[in-house]
């Protein structure tokens, strides 16, 4: 066994919870990390956490009620020390908290002490420099002042830092989440389920545009293994930024993906009832200014997912145990009226630092479904 003590910052939202799952399950081997240390927000019991636990594993310590946003630092350092007592040997941090509300970057700067993409038309696949948003558009987004804080602060310190950038994560929150798209589509199309049947054809809640994009999946699972992965490897991921995916070698077909997630839930896929289609990526400025002032989602045409779902909660509920929480369901509402655009990573700087499993990602969202099932979140089959 050896020393290593992980401290998960954000235990309980989409990518904290993975990273929690995937160390507490064993990785990257047996015995590669001796204790585990989970600081929440909200409160939640081991049980509530859906984490296994197996004999000879880490060591868990569940940690409620560490609230980012009050006190000083040094009033966080006291809370931590007086409820984390070995906090002094903590050797790898993982921060995965996230507070939506005011001036992004500076809430979740101010919590923290790390991918937007700008404006600007990228060529695919996107690599990670072009994670770095336009200048002047730093006071919004929180991800560049992180990465200039601990660029500054770990100058000279024996410990560095590492990022990772996916695309919307897909996977399990037991407590709620800001953006769960795998929640929220799981929601949506189970009700479809009980409402109208098996077999029922369910249109693409976007535009064609967004239909017909190619996309790079990132699970809560694999972007653990590859965080944990890159923070035991320092020497190759020390103040550097990886672009973190299931499978980089071939990028989905939202179609196709959506056809499969529908099939799941004993539906049909079809095309989305809005049939607006850019052809090319030069046409993508003006397409976004058209959609973005007038063409927004109609439940007259298409009933929202978020819409569809409160109109039939009830028989929803009488399915289900407890609710997930998507406390942005309707942002996740317009996810199909403002992706228009091929956005695949470039898996290479990862794959050339060493890290080269791919997985299914067909199976990641299945996962994520199973997973709200056993809790209850989801109807059973």
């Amino acid at each position: 066994m050896t020393s290593r003590h992980a401290l998960v910052i954000g235990a309980s939202g989409l990518a904290g919870w993975g990273i929690a799952n995937v160390l507490l399950d064993g990785y990257p081997t047996a015995g590669a990390f001796e204790k585990v240390t989970a600081l929440v927000n909200r409160p939640m019991t081991v049980a509530e956490s859906y984490w296994p636990q197996h004999p000879g594993g880490p060591k868990l310590n569940l940690v409620s009620g560490i609230d980012l946003t009050k006190g000083s630092a040094e009033e966080f350092l006291q809370r931590v020390n007086e409820k984390v007592p070995d906090f002094s040997t903590v050797t790898h941090v993982f921060y995965f908290a996230y507070k939506e509300g005011g001036n992004e970057s500076e809430v979740n700067h101010a919590m923290a002490y790390g991918a937007h993409i700008s404006g600007k038309i990228l060529s695919v696949p996107l690599k990670e420099e072009d994670a770095k948003v336009d200048e002047g558009a730093d006071d919004t987004t929180h991800y560049t002042a992180l990465r200039s804080a601990l660029t500054s602060a770990s100058v000279g310190k024996a410990w560095s830092w590492c990022e990772v950038i996916p695309d919307a994560i897909i996977g399990f929150a037991p407590k709620g989440s800001t953006f769960s798209i795998a929640a929220h589509w799981g929601a949506y199309l189970a009700t479809v389920a009980l409402v109208d049947g098996a077999g029922t054809k369910v249109p693409f809640p976007g535009v064609a545009a967004s239909y017909d994009v190619l996309f790079t999946e990132a699970s809560a699972d694999n972007i653990a293994r590859q965080s944990i992965w890159l923070a035991i490897h320092p020497e190759v991921s020390s103040r550097q930024a990886f672009n973190v995916a299931d499978c980089g070698s071939k990028p989905t077909l939202t179609s196709e993906r959506w056809g499969q997630l529908c099939h799941y839930f004993g539906l049909e896929g079809a095309a989305p009832l809005v049939c607006i289609s850019i052809k090319n990526r030069s046409a993508y400025r003006r397409a976004h200014t058209i959609l973005s002032s007038f063409l927004k989602p109609d439940p007259k045409s298409q009933p929202l997912p978020s819409e569809y779902i409160k109109l039939h909660e009830a028989v929803l509920n009488a399915n289900r145990r407890q609710v997930a929480e998507v406390w942005r369901s309707d942002f996740l509402d317009q996810y199909g009226w403002w992706q228009l655009t091929d956005r695949q990573f470039s898996m290479g700087k990862l794959t050339e630092a060493g890290y080269m499993t791919e997985t299914d990602p067909l199976a990641s969202w299945t996962a994520a479904f199973d997973r709200f099932r056993v809790a209850g979140m989801l109807p059973e089959k």
